[in-house]
């Protein structure tokens, strides 16, 4: 195959990994915006209806107040206080509140409103039992508003820690490939730079020399012996 054409199919490749690639982190960038932006509105509307509850809650506090267990607890409570306690808690209900109110405290007004509808079982007083329920039934519409407060101060709380623990996870993920690549081109310009210590110099091989070797003589064999040495002439 011609040489050019090889070339061009490579570039070619080239071209085509390189437009994937940016492709793929442009969109993964568009998604990352997008959750944030995400979050940052739902934080707005978070502390938005955190504000609302604030403000429109202590009213319903101050409305059970005629509900209260040493006021229920009286004989001679009447049918009228309970519908006055009934019908202003329906022009609560019936104002802004009804748009911040939970499905649990939306529940909860639902049970009490109900239990003030009831008609006393006496002419004109109510049983022992019909104003229980009436305590306990306030007492549920009551932990169910804290709960509303409490709970989204927790969510918000908690979507902060995520998002400083995420921030840290990406700080430490930096500073370990940071280290990574300092190590390699500390490596890559020393290679092999402690290895000299345990390697033998040249004209060295780690031990002593061996002792010259000296002629054994075989004291089995006379004839092996080299015998007396003659003398000089």
């Amino acid at each position: 195959m011609n040489t050019q054409v090889v070339t061009a199919l490579i570039a070619a490749a080239v071209s085509l990994t390189v437009s994937i690639v940016a492709l793929a982190a442009a969109r993964l960038n568009e998604r990352s915006g997008r959750q944030r932006q995400e979050r940052e509105l739902q934080r707005k509307l978070t502390e938005k209806l955190y504000d609302l509850r604030i403000h429109h809650y202590p009213r319903a506090f101050s409305l059970t107040r005629g509900l209260l267990g040493d006021v229920v607890s009286r004989v001679d409570i009447t049918q009228e206080q309970i519908d006055k306690i009934r019908e202003e808690l329906a022009d609560w209900n019936a104002s802004d509140a009804s748009f911040i109110l939970s499905k649990r405290s939306l529940e909860a007004y639902y049970a009490l409103r109900e239990a003030l509808a009831v008609i006393p079982s006496d002419i004109t007083r109510y049983s022992a039992e019909q104003r229980e329920a009436m305590w306990r039934a306030k007492n549920v519409f009551r932990a169910r508003l804290r709960d509303d407060v409490h709970l989204l101060f927790t969510e918000d709380r908690s979507e902060r820690q995520r998002d400083t623990r995420k921030k840290a996870e990406a700080l430490l993920n930096e500073a370990k490939v940071g280290l990574s690549e300092k190590g390699d081109q500390t490596r890559a310009k020393s290679p092999g730079s402690y290895f000299h210590l345990f390697r033998p110099s040249s004209g060295d091989t780690g031990s002593a020399p061996d002792p010259p070797l000296e002629p054994t003589t075989d004291t089995s064999n006379p004839a092996a012996s080299p015998g007396p040495k003659a003398p000089s002439r």
